[in-house]
């Protein structure tokens, strides 16, 4: 019979400092689009879903903009790794 070998760990370290960059890059962007349909409801007269739309657009551009700075704070998550069971 053939002896069964233990499965071997495949770490990869993640890298969060590359991940919230792009994050922040996606966020930014999508606060800008976020204004579109704020500017289109203006057009039409509706006031209260332009405000709703803002305070969207308002809390994505904050978030895009606080996201990498409160993650700093959390050391930990900079060391996290993936592990992977080959």
């Amino acid at each position: 019979m053939a002896t069964q070998e233990p499965p071997q760990i495949l770490a990869c370290a993640v890298r969060m400092k590359v991940v919230v960059k792009y994050l922040r890059q996606l966020m930014l962007p999508l606060a800008a689009i976020d204004l579109l349909p704020a500017v289109v409801a203006l057009g039409y007269g509706d006031s209260e879903p332009a405000v709703r739309f803002q305070i969207v657009a308002v809390g994505t551009h904050a978030a895009g903009l606080l996201f990498p700075h409160c993650l700093l704070i959390c050391t930990g998550l900079f060391q996290a790794q993936v592990r992977v069971f080959i």
